[in-house]
């Protein structure tokens, strides 16, 4: 009625300990992904919850503005420069630990996505912040547009299962 088939049980008893070792990966990826979605959402969230602070404060206050425009326009071309480095920090970051003769893992790859992100990110809501700053001592309304196009810029940063997908994919051909 039951036969015994060695062979047969050994590939289910494999096949089950490979189904295990994927969902142990799965969990850590999701763990992963999920937490830096919650640091991309934070330091967007941060950034827009200033400007709305910066809007009621600038509505709210008699305070004169600082004359001229010389902060506005030094630290929106700082944000400029800023938005030029948050380009380069990823290749600083990937082309050392590419160099050598070693292999990154996928998870290798997923930590070091979730750094580049969380520095990019950074380095954006940095240049936001200072043009919310210029638009509050000097109350230049374009301070506040290059602020909205840096919040803009943010968005394709988002951390999507996709997005991280498809980054690692792209950096394993590359590695090959």
């Amino acid at each position: 009625m039951f036969s015994r088939d060695p062979q047969g049980s050994a590939a289910r008893m494999f096949s089950l300990m490979q189904t295990h070792a994927m969902d142990e990966r799965s969990a850590s990826y999701e763990q992963h992904l999920r937490v830096m979605q919650v640091i991309a959402g934070a330091l967007s969230f941060g950034a827009v919850v200033f400007v709305v602070v910066a809007i009621v404060l600038r509505m709210n206050s008699p305070a004169p503005p600082i004359a001229g425009e010389g902060i506005s326009l030094f630290l929106a071309g700082f944000a400029g420069v800023l938005l030029v480095i948050h380009l380069i920090v990823p290749v600083a970051i990937v082309r050392p630990l590419t160099a050598g003769d070693g292999r990154l893992t996928e998870g290798d790859w997923l930590r070091l996505l979730h750094s580049i992100t969380v520095t990019r990110l950074a380095i954006l809501e940095g240049a936001t912040f200072l043009n919310v700053v210029a638009f509050i001592l000097q109350h230049n309304w374009w301070s506040l547009a290059i602020t909205g196009g840096l919040l803009l810029w943010m968005l394709p940063l988002f951390p999507t299962r996709t997005r991280v997908e498809h980054w690692i994919e792209t950096q394993q051909l590359e590695q090959r």
